[in-house]
């Protein structure tokens, strides 16, 4: 093909394979909104934006795991914590304890008694602080499981994940029989 004067330089032609696959979708209103209001605001094609967010989505697994070890690790740094401190209380108990038993009248055993009535209160407070963590990461656990076997139980019957219900349903379970005090 002859090239004119003032005729676009011949674009070669890239192989099909290497432009990518066309794929044709009908997306909600609210997402396409979404889309386009995005792309307005960046200043990109529509595609860039969905490819961009496509792009991301291997990693919102991995985003998940990472955050639910988090949580995971928040709850036993608080169980460590409080252990520290139960095992100062206890031995500022021992020291008023010590101090009680030594006194010879009772004038002088009245203030490590009202040591040890304030160490207790404060074990006592620690002990329901630590319970109360306790309970509020299982309700989470549970209602995180009950939204993955939700989400699993919507998806199409040949689905692979399906496999794993058995095993998700028996742990909401037993973490519902331990939230109940079982």
């Amino acid at each position: 093909m002859a090239q004119g004067k003032g005729a676009a330089p011949a674009v070669p032609a890239v192989a099909a394979y290497k432009r990518g696959r066309e794929f044709k979708v009908i997306l909600p209103p609210d997402i396409s909104e979404w889309i386009e209001r995005e792309a307005r605001e960046e200043g990109r094609p529509q595609s860039r934006i969905i490819i961009n967010h496509l792009s991301r989505v291997p990693y919102l697994d991995r985003q998940a795991k990472l955050g639910e070890l988090i949580r995971d690790m928040e709850t036993t740094l608080a169980k460590y914590g409080s252990r520290i401190t139960q095992i100062e209380l206890n031995e500022a108990l021992l020291r008023a304890l010590d101090e009680a038993l030594a006194a010879g009248s009772e004038a002088q055993r009245q203030p490590p008694l009202d040591r040890l009535r304030v160490i207790r209160r404060a074990m006592l407070e620690t002990e329901r602080k630590v319970a109360q963590g306790e309970r509020e990461q299982l309700t989470a656990r549970v209602e995180q499981l009950e939204r993955q076997i939700a989400a699993i139980e919507a998806l199409p019957a040949s689905a692979l994940d399906k496999d794993n219900l058995p095993s998700l349903k028996d742990e909401l379970a037993r973490m519902q029989r331990l939230a109940a005090g079982e």
